[in-house]
């Protein structure tokens, strides 16, 4: 079942038996009760607003609360005209006390989120070590691949001449018994994460796993300062694309090739643009070659 996180309200149980709650009415008795349960939810230490006290009770009945005792009554009325219900912090948890206790608990809370990054970031970096390493000896591996496929080829020739299976045999086995290189692609991922650094992370928290990274603000200026070479770069790039299509006589405003069925996307290289089909004579056939053939004359 889960915890109730609600506030209560610390009422005895001779809680009527008291000589001066015994002499009230019943709606004073009920007014009393209201009043204490307002000032634990809203925290006000006991202190009761007179504009909510004679909102949610009629004056007669504070002015009962007031005169119930001599000495020590159920209500006491301040300079401000505010009421104050007597003993209230003795009996009942102060705000400064429901305070306290939030605090604990957010420390505790961080704490055991602290803990727990640092958990995670001692297993990822476990992993990383892992992963580079078994990276490493896979590329030396690939390295001395030359000298596998000799031995392959001195058993190929062997097998020709009829004794090299033997030797066949031997090159399978060490091939199959040698360390191979990751094979998963997160290892890879990690490997290559390893060796990159992380343009959005301070030196720190370089090769932390994703999601235990804490609250940095070094990272953070890290993030803005990144975002805002990738914004100026692509402003450049866009800016040297206008400028190209600008000076080139080839393509029009939006970068496509003139004359040009299907459309194709400008390089802005003379070299490279499209060669214009020769036209053909009005009087004569075209030639293949390139060449106009005049027409037969015909006897009439």
């Amino acid at each position: 079942m889960p915890k109730d996180s609600r506030l209560y309200a610390n009422i005895t149980h001779d809680f009527f038996e008291s000589p001066k709650i015994m002499v009230l009415s019943d709606r004073a008795k009920l007014g009393l009760l209201e009043m204490i349960l307002w000032s634990c939810r809203m925290q006000t230490d006991g202190v009761i607003d007179h504009r909510v006290a004679s909102a949610k009770h009629l004056l007669d009945v504070c002015q009962e609360l007031l005169e119930n005792d001599p000495e020590t009554p159920s209500l006491m009325q301040l300079e401000n005209g505010d009421f104050l219900i007597h003993d209230f912090t003795e009996h009942q948890t102060t705000r400064a006390e429901i305070e306290a206790i939030r605090e604990k608990r957010r420390a505790a809370g961080r704490a055991g989120g602290l803990a727990k990054s640092r958990s995670h970031a001692a297993k990822s970096s476990k992993r990383l070590a892992s992963a580079t390493a078994s990276a490493k000896h896979g590329a030396k591996q690939t390295a001395s691949k030359p000298v596998a496929k000799g031995v392959a080829k001195s058993s190929k020739k062997k097998n020709k001449k009829g004794g090299g299976e033997q030797a066949e045999n031997t090159a399978n086995v060490a091939s199959a018994t040698a360390p191979s290189a990751p094979t998963s692609l997160d290892e890879l991922a990690a490997a290559h994460a390893a060796s990159q650094p992380n343009p959005r992370r301070c030196p720190e928290h370089q090769h932390l796993a994703p999601g235990t990274v804490p609250n940095c603000g070094q990272c953070a200026e890290a993030r803005r300062a990144h975002d805002e070479r990738q914004q100026t770069a692509k402003a450049d790039e866009r800016k040297q694309r206008r400028q190209a299509i600008n000076n080139c006589n080839l393509c029009d405003e939006n970068g496509w090739v003139k004359g040009t069925n299907p459309a194709r996307r400008c390089d802005h290289k003379p070299e490279t643009a499209p060669k214009t089909r020769p036209e053909a004579p009005q009087n004569g056939k075209h030639d293949p070659r390139g060449q106009s053939t005049p027409e037969k004359e015909t006897n009439p």
